[in-house]
């Protein structure tokens, strides 16, 4: 039996959205690591996950890419002015896919909506630790830099006082 390329386009769009699933889950992981690293004051390791991170972003980039192309042909195959397709939520061209595809479409869909929101919290746990470790190294300069008195440091366990509080051995070893 012969398939008909509007048929073709969605097996296509299918296969895709596994691909950038898949890609995106791999992403969450890269994360993952980037914050473990950070826990660890990993530098090497932040880097090299930074630049493991870059190269995926770039794949997922061009697999979206080629995701807009497709949903603009499978719209035109319906029917649909030029772009109109891509600007459509996926939920709402999930439902105007006629057949099989229609279901796999809409749980890749709700599957990648899913993986993206658990990317999100991860990268919002990264940018805390980040603000936190900023703060840290702030107050580290400004103490430094300052004439005033009343400078904090930080004790044997790392933890920030005041400088009528610090004990010689803290502050050299």
């Amino acid at each position: 039996m012969t398939t008909t390329a509007p048929a073709r386009r969605i097996d296509n769009l299918v296969a895709l959205l596994e691909t950038l699933h898949e890609l995106h889950l791999e992403l969450l992981d890269i994360v993952q690591e980037r914050i473990d690293a950070m826990k660890r004051a990993d530098i090497a390791g932040m880097r090299d996950v930074g630049n493991r991170e870059q190269a995926l972003v770039q794949r997922i980039s061009e697999r979206e890419g080629l995701r807009k192309q497709l949903v603009d042909d499978i719209g035109r195959d319906m029917g649909m002015a030029p772009r109109a397709a891509r600007a459509m939520s996926a939920s709402q061209f999930a439902e105007r896919i006629a057949g099989k595809g229609r279901g796999a479409v809409q749980r890749l869909t709700v599957a990648l909506r899913e993986t993206l929101a658990r990317i999100a919290r991860a990268n919002q746990t990264s940018s805390m630790i980040a603000q936190g470790v900023l703060g840290h190294f702030r107050a580290i300069f400004e103490s430094a830099r300052t004439d005033d008195a009343s400078g904090a440091g930080y004790g044997g366990s790392g933890k920030a006082i005041a400088e009528q509080d610090a004990r010689i051995f803290d502050a050299v070893g």
